[in-house]
């Protein structure tokens, strides 16, 4: 999965936001960019197109486009605001920033706008700031990411489906840590989309499936047939599936107890579907290394995999 969202910065970005950092977008435009790319991530990481547009951002660590594209403009003004004075491109900047209106088609009161929005200051002031081009950079770089990591994280606290998933650890350019994971077998690298629809709140539950296919029962659980099939339900409670979850769920504790600062008084029905959701959301508080994450993400994965195989024969 980090391969192919690598390929998607690599490949895709560069020719779709080609150029705009001098002809930006309007609305109109500016949509259809974040469709497709909201889309293309969506089909890479086999996600329903219903996935909140939040656990995009937060699991990719791509920024929308719009956000994007301001990071390309502040770019090439900066370009401008460290070039001489008497040169062209500064001595225009200066007589627009002076003479056009807010309502101005300008490409500089357009970068007068970005700056506001993200509380950089005033544009005519950075012509002439006593600053090296990578700290402006920098800053520049520094208050769209907490702007949009504000607003990606208020967001996805929102959506009841990603209430497992952790959104404080989003950080604009840096993949999720569940998706760093390497794959231990080709097989595993099939479990992955699973366990994110999962995460995600995108994985079709009986209430739904009914809704849409009519199997089974209206909302019961089509495994054991006696309780609603919740996500909790399916991952901790469901009778029919102990003869999965037990051997997985002992694997688990064993490692959390045994490598970690984890008591066995500690797990409670919560924190093991947290753990099974996204433990990077407890890896601060009980101090989990990278390699015992990766030890029981791998178990985490052989288990919402199996639920829907029905095999035990991995």
């Amino acid at each position: 999965m980090e391969t192919i969202i690598h390929l998607f910065k690599i490949y895709i970005l560069p020719v779709l936001l080609y150029g705009v950092d001098l002809l930006t977008p309007q609305s109109l435009d500016l949509e259809k960019l974040e469709k497709f790319q909201k889309k293309m991530l969506k089909q890479l990481m086999s996600l329903p197109t219903n996935t909140p547009d939040p656990a995009i951002n937060i699991l990719t660590g791509i920024l929308p486009v719009e956000a994007q594209i301001h990071l390309k403009v502040m770019t090439l003004f900066i370009n401008v605001c460290t070039q001489p004075n008497e040169s062209l491109e500064k001595q225009l900047a200066r007589r627009q920033l002076c003479i056009k209106s807010m309502n101005s088609n300008s490409w500089f009161i357009q970068v007068k706008t970005i700056m506001l929005k993200y509380d950089l200051g005033n544009a005519s002031e950075w012509l002439d700031i006593q600053m090296k081009k990578d700290e402006l950079l920098n800053k520049a770089k520094k208050g769209i990411n907490a702007y949009w990591i504000e607003r990606t994280t208020s967001l996805a606290k929102l959506y009841t489906g990603l209430r497992y998933l952790n959104s404080d650890i989003f950080m604009p350019g840096k993949i999720h840590p569940i998706l760093r994971i390497k794959h231990q077998s080709p097989r595993d690298s099939k479990r992955v989309p699973t366990k994110i629809k999962l995460l995600t709140g995108t994985y079709i539950l009986q209430p739904l499936r009914y809704k849409i296919y009519k199997e089974g029962t209206e909302d019961h659980c089509i495994a054991c047939e006696c309780k609603e099939e919740t996500l909790e339900h399916l991952l901790i409670e469901c009778e029919a599936w102990n003869y999965l979850r037990d051997p997985i769920l002992q694997t688990i504790k064993n490692l959390l107890t045994t490598n970690g600062n984890v008591r066995v008084e500690d797990l409670t029905c919560e924190m093991t579907i947290q753990v099974l959701m996204d433990i990077t959301k407890i890896q601060k508080i009980y101090r989990i290394t990278s390699d015992l994450i990766s030890q029981i993400e791998f178990q985490s994965r052989r288990l919402v995999f199996s639920y829907t195989t029905h095999d035990i024969n991995w």
